[in-house]
């Protein structure tokens, strides 16, 4: 049976086992929830951007870097991804909409741990995606770490241990958030599609 966040932590054990050659940083935070700063107080890189895109989306997509040619003198760094199932792999898992926080400000977190707690409506509306999971895999675009009474509160809306949660951040300013945020063309198109009034679950 299929399960995002158990496929997510696949990936989220790849990034523990190299942080270092990442340029991330692995925290235990004191209520027990495993922080993974990816971009915000450490370099990042290449590679560990394509490592939270395959993330956010429960790894339900193909992600590899690339090369946009605008014409004969200017290229640009590119991300490209293919998906299967759009509607799990970007409106139940990567979509970013649930808030945690109050405030225009509030953090905003996506990925596999945020359709079920955070009942977004896109998610309830566009598919019928639902999961138990003894883990939890959240990621978070913020300049700086949760506390632990947010990190707290994600483990219990999830309904998982605090040991068994883990957060995935970086802020907009580092190489890990441009590759994330231009990963999400598609899942921009899927919800520009549904408030338009078409059926997404169309998407082959």
């Amino acid at each position: 049976m299929l399960n995002i966040n158990a496929k997510a932590m696949k990936v989220v054990r790849e990034i523990i086992e190299d942080a270092d050659a990442l340029g991330c940083k692995v925290i235990k935070m004191d209520c027990g929830v495993t922080l993974i700063d990816m971009g915000i107080n450490c370099e990042g890189s290449w590679k560990a951007g394509v490592l939270f895109t395959r993330a956010s989306m429960g790894d339900m997509s193909t992600v590899t870097l690339g090369e946009f040619r605008l014409n004969e003198d200017y290229t640009f760094a590119s991300v490209e991804v293919l998906v299967n199932k759009p509607l799990i792999a970007c409106m139940a898992s990567q979509i970013a909409g649930w808030k945690l926080g109050d405030g225009e400000f509030a953090t905003i977190g996506s990925g596999p741990a945020s359709p079920r707690p955070c009942g977004l409506r896109l998610v309830l509306e566009m598919t019928d995606y639902r999961e138990e999971n003894n883990e939890a895999v959240l990621c978070l675009q913020d300049v700086k770490y949760p506390t632990d009474q947010m990190a707290m509160e994600v483990a219990k809306a999830c309904k998982v241990k605090p040991e068994d949660t883990y957060i995935l951040i970086s802020d907009s300013t580092c190489v890990v958030a441009s590759i994330q945020v231009s990963g999400r063309m598609l899942e921009q198109t899927c919800h520009k599609m549904f408030e338009k009034g078409f059926d997404a679950g169309q998407i082959v």
